[in-house]
């Protein structure tokens, strides 16, 4: 429940163990950011760096739902200021993609039977910027409501039908994709008509 210095102090205690050194990093978060005209209101938030056999790592203990080396978009693609212990601090880029190619997988399987009521099984399969977005909010649900959660995201999709039977699956495990299952069920509407296509006539 502590901030971002208080959970990079902790991230960088607990490397230290490993004998890793981690170094604190400003950043602003929707903040223009120009390395001309030096100002501490240039940053609002504080992620961690260390190098780890030559190359860069990038983390944000705050978000706590990513994989290793993986930042949010609102801080990817942005100057930065690199505060290390033994030089002088630095002017530094975070990465602009994720460390993996980001994926949405969606399958749908069910009927359409003669009234036109329709049941389906629904599948989202998250991997990117969609699935943290996801995880994060998630975290905060309890899985009494998980129903709720999802029947919300459906209709602000514009999926008229009711969802139930939800499955959540990898939510504590960051380095698969994330997955949303659950039975869709729908029902005719009385304004949908004679169900019916026109072939648009041609004028010429």
């Amino acid at each position: 429940y502590d901030d971002c210095k208080d959970k990079h102090s902790l991230l960088a205690s607990m490397l230290s163990v490993l004998n890793l050194h981690a170094d604190p990093v400003l950043a602003g978060v929707n903040i223009r950011f120009n390395s001309a005209v030096p100002s501490p209101t240039s940053f609002n938030h504080l992620i961690t760096h260390l190098s780890l056999n030559g190359k860069d790592v990038w983390l944000d203990s705050t978000a706590e739902n990513g994989a290793w080396n993986t930042l949010l978009k609102p801080i990817r693609d942005r100057d930065v200021l690199l505060i290390s212990a033994s030089t002088t601090a630095v002017v530094a880029h975070t990465p602009v993609d994720l460390p993996y190619p980001q994926t949405t997988t969606t399958s749908l399987v069910g009927t359409l039977d003669k009234d036109l009521t329709s049941d389906s099984k629904f599948t989202f399969v998250l991997h990117g910027d969609d699935e943290l977005v996801f995880r994060s909010i998630l975290r905060s649900v309890s899985p009494s409501d998980y129903g709720t959660f999802i029947q919300r995201v459906m209709a602000g999709m514009g999926f008229g039908g009711t969802t139930s039977g939800p499955e959540i699956v990898n939510l504590d495990d960051p380095s698969q994709p994330l997955q949303l299952a659950f039975h869709y069920h729908r029902v005719k509407e009385k304004d949908w008509g004679e169900n019916r296509i026109t072939a648009a006539e041609d004028e010429g």
